[in-house]
This record gives C-alpha cells, sequence and structure tokens, in this order.
C-alpha cells in the first residue's frame, strides 16, 4: 500500500476509505478484509471505512458528504463511479493509472506495456470523468521497464512511484499550481481487463511475442500451454538461438509451432523462432526451474505442446 501510506505520512489528513467489503477467504471461508484497510487497522488507525457492495445510491452519496472530502483520490478501486460521486469532492476527485496516458487506458496497463514491448511506462494522475480514463492530465512521472520485468516486478515499482506521484500532485493542488492537460485521443490504446483465456500460450505467434507474454501474465493469470493433458504455467523464459547447422540438402522438415525440440534445455518451436522455457509450474505443483523439471519427467523431443 506505498500510496496509502505515503499520504499516511503527509501533511494531507485522511478522512475516510472507501474500499471493498470484507469476503470470505481461503478454506475456512472467514472474512478477510481488503488491503487498504489492513492496512489501516495495522497502522492502529480508527479513520471511517466506507464498505460498500456498489459505490452508488442515495445513501452512499450522504457517507461521503458526511466525511466532507476536499478531493478523493481513487487507485485500483474496481468500480465506475457516477459523475455524482465524482462531483461531491469540492476540489474533484482524482485516479492514479499505471500508465503513461493516454496509452494503455483501461484496467490491465501493467501487462499492455509488457505485451508491446514498451521500453518506459508510468504513473498518470488525470481528473476523473465518466469516460474510461479520458480526463486531463495534471501530473505524469515516467519509469523504465527492465529487461526480464514481470507485471509483478512492474507493478511493485509503479506501486512506489504512485506514491510519490500522488503526494506531489496533491501539494501542488493545495498551492493551485496542477495545470489540466487534455489527452491526446488520437495516442490512445486500451488495455481491456485480463481473462484467464488471455494466458494461453499462442505457439504459432514470434518467440519474442511469446517471452514478453510470459512476463505480462507474471503472476495472474499465469501464461500456461498443456503438456500431455496437464496444464502448464510458463514464468521465465528467453528468445534462444538454433543450434547445429543443415545444408539445404539434408535439412529436416521444420517443427510445428509448439514442438518440443532436441537439445539442451526445454526448447520450443514457434511461428518465428524458439523459445527456451526458464521457469514453469505443473498444476499441483510448485513452481521450479526448467532444468530440475526436466530430471525428473524428461519430454522428448517432437512433443507437442497445446
Amino acid at each position: 500500500m506505498p500510496a496509502l501510506e505515503a499520504l499516511l505520512l503527509s501533511r494531507h489528513a485522511l478522512v475516510g476509505l472507501v474500499t471493498q467489503p470484507d469476503r470470505p477467504r481461503g478454506r475456512s471461508g472467514r472474512a478477510a478484509m481488503p488491503p487498504a484497510k489492513a492496512h489501516l487497522v495495522s497502522r492502529g488507525l480508527e479513520l471511517p471505512v466506507v464498505q460498500p457492495e456498489k459505490p452508488r445510491g442515495s445513501a452512499f452519496r450522504t457517507r461521503l458528504r458526511q466525511l466532507g472530502p476536499d478531493v478523493s483520490v481513487v487507485a485500483a478501486y474496481g468500480h465506475v463511479l457516477g459523475q455524482r460521486i465524482l462531483d461531491l469532492p469540492r476540489l474533484g476527485s482524482l485516479n492514479l493509472h499505471a500508465s503513461l496516458l493516454p496509452r494503455h487506458r483501461g484496467a490491465a496497463p501493467v501487462a499492455a506495456a509488457l505485451l508491446a514491448g514498451d521500453e518506459v511506462t508510468g504513473i498518470t494522475l488525470m481528473r476523473m470523468e465518466r469516460g474510461l480514463d479520458t480526463g486531463p492530465i495534471l501530473l505524469q512521472r515516467e519509469m523504465a521497464i527492465l529487461p526480464g520485468d514481470s507485471a509483478g516486478d512492474l507493478t511493485g515499482r509503479l506501486g512506489r512511484l504512485a506514491a510519490s506521484v500522488l503526494v506531489e500532485g496533491l501539494d501542488a493542488l493545495a498551492q493551485g499550481r496542477l495545470a489540466e492537460v487534455p489527452q491526446d485521443e488520437g495516442r490512445a490504446t486500451y488495455a481491456p481487463r485480463l481473462t484467464s483465456n488471455d494466458a494461453r500460450v499462442r505457439w504459432n505467434t514470434p518467440a519474442a511475442e511469446i517471452e514478453r507474454a510470459i512476463r505480462a501474465f507474471d503472476p495472474w493469470p499465469g501464461a500456461f500451454t498443456e503438456l500431455g493433458g496437464r496444464r502448464v504455467k510458463l514464468f521465465r523464459a528467453a528468445v534462444a538461438q538454433p543450434t547445429g547447422s543443415a545444408s539445404p540438402a539434408n535439412a529436416a522438415p521444420a517443427p510445428a509451432a509448439g514442438e518440443v525440440l532436441s537439445g539442451p534445455g526445454l526448447r520450443v518451436a514457434t511461428g518465428c523462432g524458439i523459445l527456451e522455457v526458464l521457469e514453469l509450474q505443473i498444476e499441483g505443483r510448485p513452481r521450479v526451474a526448467a532444468a530440475d523439471f526436466l530430471r525428473g519427467r524428461p519430454v522428448r523431443p517432437g512433443t507437442l505442446l497445446a
């Protein structure tokens, strides 16, 4: 909760928190607090916490008015807010978005940046309006995407950047120093919510695209394929170079996309190039290095991954 903690440590007074309801989790089925509420409790803070199933209706608006916010800040809440809710605070409602808007509007901007092969992403503080991440930009800060970054890695670093952007933006807002910059609609791209099916590896695509997808879907939903009828999640991979050489006279037929190749490691043919799987998880088992997996369960060359 870097942004929430930064706000608590700043000169700005938090008057309340709106978050998801407590929900049953785990085998016990006991109700668990959402992370933001749990963070306040762990700090021993007795601030008002509002947990509607849906943030709408007159009762919810009345509760917000009672809190008397000057401004509201929304981060990964998961609900669309109506205009009357957005307009309720004196200075309006702001949103922290994990991309450099207007690129990657929507629910999955971190995965979208990795899938696209972007070299830079960042945090945008924007004024909220009814459109999907369409409001004017108040503040942006960039961050490099590092080679090998997974969505989990990048999300963690962006969370820390968001914390500093939030405090900087609120300080400037309080002093009347924030200029609103309209988004360029011609540069807008979209990052729709991920589903489990999005993470199925499509072996007929280039190896470089599959490698990016594996990182984009780590830790959730986890890029997956099937081996011998069992689902296998892939977590680390690298684009590999072909081994050996063959002259046109004795060249073997091109392997099929998804075909396991001979040679060291778990190397798989793709629509363009070879992908070496470095870390994986077969269903019901922990994540392991591919080399350890192969020692316990060799995969014959010619096996097709589906």
